[in-house]
């Protein structure tokens, strides 16, 4: 259970993300209203061919061109583009 102040931090939080974020926060509610409307269909993930998919968007500016990946291979994708950052 969370306390008071971990859910008001949580909800500032989120708030500064989305201010800080916001051709982010546009794609992502793009392509879910695509999704929800049925103007696009999630595919299975590029790497494993599971059907429990994310949409990661490799440019933000373009919300409805997603790569659709599984959580693990999602996390392993941003792993590696950080690691190449540095």
């Amino acid at each position: 259970m969370q306390t008071a102040d971990g859910k008001n931090s949580h909800a500032r939080s989120a708030i500064e993300w989305r201010e800080r974020n916001i051709v982010k926060r546009a794609a992502h509610i793009l392509l879910g209203n695509a999704l929800r409307d049925g103007k696009i269909e999630k595919g299975p993930c590029e790497v494993c061919g599971d059907r429990d998919v994310h949409g990661h968007h490799d440019d933000y500016t373009k919300p409805m061109k997603v790569r659709w990946l599984c959580p693990t291979h999602h996390r392993q994708h941003h792993k590696e583009t950080a690691k190449a950052r540095t």
